[in-house]
């Protein structure tokens, strides 16, 4: 099954990608056509869990597992998703009373990093870059 996905934020896109439907329709072809707003860019996304990997591998070569009591207490090394889960989704969840970080926009997204590198940091004594081409893609 191949797949298509097409970002619409003017006139101009939006007129295209009727007309590439249209073209589907009279070629015979059929599709289920799902429609989401668009809440952060696949680069914030790739920017996000880049930055998730950097603080994983800063934790853990400090020697911060996840079952150190300065964090939480699991027996595991740290990754990009164990940040996600375990650290970011409870941040903005008491930041912005939201379970998912597709619900973001990007300034919040920005706050909620920044409150966990600095909330970790603090504890810790951990820090990773959080660079200029970090903040610009959030």
């Amino acid at each position: 099954m191949s797949g298509h996905t097409w970002v619409v934020k003017n006139k101009d896109q939006a007129e295209a990608f009727g007309k590439w439907i249209a073209e589907q329709e009279r070629s015979g072809k059929e599709y289920t056509y799902t429609i989401k707003e668009m809440t952060r860019s696949e680069l914030q996304n790739a920017a996000l869990h880049a930055m998730f990997r950097r603080l994983a591998q800063g934790l853990n070569d400090a020697g911060y597992d996840m079952r150190s009591e300065d964090i939480i207490k699991k027996d595991l090394p740290w990754t990009d998703h164990s940040i996600k889960e375990f650290l970011f989704k409870p941040m903005i969840a008491q930041l912005h009373n939201v379970k998912s970080t597709t619900k973001l926009t990007s300034d919040q997204l920005g706050e909620a990093v920044e409150a966990l590198f600095r909330a970790i940091a603090s504890r810790t004594g951990v820090t990773v870059p959080f660079t200029i081409k970090d903040r610009e893609s959030l």
